[in-house]
């Protein structure tokens, strides 16, 4: 009798649930999906500690780490422009270019269709993270800069949004899409090919 060759089980991770790394603690959100050569997981680039191997695994909204691994942070960049790459290894996990929408009765989930570029002040947007899960808020004005203590970062979009440390409106900065994407020559997928 020939045996039947079995599906994996696959977990589906969405744009905006959680990355956790567990040997520096370190929880980061899901961006968007990319490729190139690989597949990718954009995310912050502070979510890289050179003390640890950079291994990232799924935390979904509401709950602990998970043993689902996702990939390793394989590109970082603080300077000028904060975002990550994270090569998608994993192979119980399955991810999706949707954001998960908890919040709405009828949408629960929000498929990511295009990468339209913001170019107009007063514009609608929302985001989605591991912390503040979708928030939303309107363009005040681009080419932000933010300063801290780890240095500068230029070429924001400036947003009024709810983000994880403050209160409703504050500000939040985004990075433009067309910047990450120029910065490593990736390009943003919305069907993810399991390799």
């Amino acid at each position: 009798m020939k045996r039947q060759k079995r599906d994996l089980i696959r977990r589906r991770v969405l744009c905006g649930e959680g990355l956790y790394e567990f040997e520096g603690c370190t929880k980061c959100s899901a961006g968007f999906l990319a490729n190139y050569l690989d597949n990718y997981i954009v995310t912050t680039g502070h979510c890289y500690d050179r003390d640890t191997s950079n291994k990232f695994f799924h935390r979904p909204w509401g709950s602990r780490p998970t043993t689902y691994f996702i990939g390793q942070m394989v590109y970082h960049s603080v300077q000028n422009y904060d975002f990550g790459l994270i090569e998608f290894r994993g192979t119980h996990t399955d991810p999706k270019s949707m954001i998960r929408n908890l919040y709405s009765s009828r949408y629960r989930e929000l498929r990511i269709h295009d990468t339209t570029q913001v170019s107009s002040h007063g514009v609608h947007l929302c985001k989605s993270g591991l912390t503040t899960h979708v928030t939303c808020g309107y363009v005040r004005a681009f080419d932000g800069i933010y300063i801290d203590k780890e240095g500068l970062l230029t070429d924001l979009i400036i947003i009024d949004m709810y983000y994880a440390g403050g209160d409703l409106n504050e500000i939040t900065a985004i990075l433009p899409l067309d910047i990450i994407l120029s910065q490593v020559k990736i390009k943003a997928i919305f069907k993810f090919v399991i390799k």
